[in-house]
């Protein structure tokens, strides 16, 4: 028996085991701007890129987006091999969970696109029909399990072959403990639906149903987003004196980012960083000593920082003075936190789901 359940190929083709659903992604349904806007997407996203191999990255087309897969993550193709690992090493060690390729296509249906949900629900109505599960997003920790039926020659319904169990979820708080007995009967336009809890924002959700004539699967992706978060250094200072030194560049400073921010997973953002230095004093009347040309370089977790001098080494010039330099820059971090703010569907489809829902149980009686 049909089994409707979608995901999306390692080709980046959407397919069903019978129905050919490639219109969900077919003609960029998929974009860029999802992976900047869709919190659900991004998973998908950064779930490739660490199955990915640095030469496959910059190639990699199949998410449908029209760019290769290391430029939607990097931002740019001119990457070169350590920044590649060290991009990956930086998203395994976040609290990200990966969604599986089987997963992807439930994953994004959750996440309320309408052109994707329109594309899978076209899908499966116009191919061989059969049994389909999907959840739908109210918020953060409260999800609609939807269980339809799509006729199948003069089939109209099914009914359930089993009892369905969600982990860790408690079925029996649901709006319709019924939609998950055994024996339920899901009819054609009529279905069943069940708002589920779930105990927080990280908790992902999987179901297998199972029919008397088919089976199906539904994926419910944790309801979390990526943030970046950027936050001044604290001013690095360093002063020093000289006396008849002569002309010079100091030797390299370095400075560290402290452990314990880069155990919190915070990196120096290496495009602020600036160096600069001044004269603080000068116990004569010389304009011959002088500090200036202050230079620095960072990598994520240190800074290396100069300047050169000069410090008259006769007569009156060579005066004792001091001079400061000051380095500014910004740290930052990427990591993934519980998206409370999460929506359901669009307003547009949540009024054609409302009316379908009315018109459904106005026909069951």
């Amino acid at each position: 028996m049909p089994v409707i359940g979608i995901a999306l190929s390692a080709g980046g083709v959407a397919t069903a085991q019978v129905n050919d659903c490639n219109a969900v992604l077919r003609g960029g349904t998929f974009s860029y701007s999802m992976m900047r806007n869709n919190s659900y997407y991004q998973q998908i996203v950064y779930t490739r890129f660490l199955q990915s191999t640095y030469e496959s990255s910059k190639t990699d087309q199949s998410l449908g987006a029209g760019i290769p897969l290391g430029e939607m993550v990097m931002g740019t193709l001119s990457y070169d091999q350590s920044a590649y690992e060290a991009k990956k090493a930086s998203i395994d060690s976040t609290n990200f969970q990966r969604i599986t390729q089987i997963n992807e296509t439930q994953t994004v249906l959750v996440s309320g696109d309408s052109a994707v949900l329109n594309a899978w629900t076209n899908c499966i109505k116009n191919g061989a029909g059969g049994l389909a599960v999907r959840f739908e997003l109210r918020n953060a920790q409260l999800a609609t399990l939807i269980i339809d039926w799509f006729p199948q020659g003069n089939k109209y319904k099914t009914k359930l072959s089993s009892n369905i169990t969600i982990p860790g979820v408690d079925l029996r708080a649901s709006s319709d403990p019924s939609c998950f007995k055994k024996g339920k009967k899901i009819v054609q336009a009529v279905g069943c639906r069940s708002n589920i809890t779930l105990p927080d924002a990280w908790t992902p959700a999987a179901v297998t149903i199972a029919a008397t004539d088919g089976a199906a699967d539904a994926y419910l992706p944790p309801r979390i987003r990526l943030i970046t978060e950027t936050e001044p250094l604290p001013p690095i200072t360093w002063y020093k004196e000289y006396f008849r030194n002569g002309r010079s560049t100091t030797s390299p400073q370095t400075w560290l980012l402290p452990q314990a921010e880069r155990d919190s997973k915070w990196a120096i953002k290496t495009s602020t960083v600036s160096a600069s230095v001044h004269r603080d004093w000068d116990n004569g009347r010389s304009n011959t000593n002088w500090c200036a040309n202050a230079t620095a370089t960072a990598t994520a977790s240190q800074i290396v920082y100069q300047y050169e001098y000069n410090s008259a080494q006769h007569g009156g010039d060579g005066w004792s003075f001091g001079c400061t330099a000051t380095v500014l820059g910004e740290k930052q971090r990427v990591r993934w936190i519980a998206d409370e703010e999460a929506r359901p569907t669009p307003k547009a489809m949540e009024a054609e789901q409302l009316k379908e829902l009315n018109d459904r149980e106005r026909k069951a009686g």
